[in-house]
């Protein structure tokens, strides 16, 4: 039985309980629905110096300022990616940055 609790607990970390008040039943999410992931680009001007992933648990915002790494900035654009399911995040970097 020892599998069977090991099975049971990746499960329950694997995933989050959310009720939805009209309903009487558990709805099971999967954590990594619940963050965010983005692609993103950081931009010096029209010039793409750094791309990567990352994720977080709120969402990104036109306008919000960015860490990514040691370079600051401010997010211009995000949009859906259609085929990976994941948003499109462009950051234009801050004058003050060094990347």
């Amino acid at each position: 039985m020892i599998g069977v609790n090991l099975a049971a607990r990746n499960i329950e970390r694997d995933r989050d309980i959310e009720r939805d008040p009209s309903e009487t039943a558990l709805t099971l999410v999967p954590l990594k629905r619940l963050m965010p992931a983005y692609i993103y680009e950081l931009r010096r001007g029209d010039t793409v110096i750094e791309t990567g992933h990352l994720s977080r648990e709120e969402p990104y915002q036109v306008g919000d300022h960015v860490e990514i790494g040691s370079s600051r900035g401010i997010v211009r654009t995000v949009n859906p990616l259609l085929v990976k399911g994941e948003l499109h995040l462009v950051v234009q970097l801050a004058r003050q940055s060094r990347a």
